[in-house]
């Protein structure tokens, strides 16, 4: 599917199946150093793109996967 069509594809699809990036954070990500999300259904070794510390309980974005590792950024959630 081209790009463009891939998008609007994404933006009609229904709410809960465009959460698929979000990953919740298991063990403390370090600055440097990572830490460990669960992302659909398995936990994966993650490092915060900006090289930020983000706290357990925190809900992240998955931004690129190198490996097995996931690089990751705070979701910011909108009110």
């Amino acid at each position: 599917m081209p790009p463009v069509l891939y998008e609007v594809h994404l933006r009609q699809q229904p709410e809960y199946q465009q959460n698929l990036h979000q990953a919740k954070v298991d063990e403390p990500i370090e600055p440097f150093t990572g830490g460990r999300v669960f992302y659909q259904a398995s936990f994966w070794p993650a490092r915060s793109i900006d090289n930020s510390k983000i706290e357990k309980g925190k809900l992240v974005l998955v931004i690129q996967r190198i490996g097995i590792t996931l690089l990751v950024k705070t979701l910011q959630l909108t009110q």
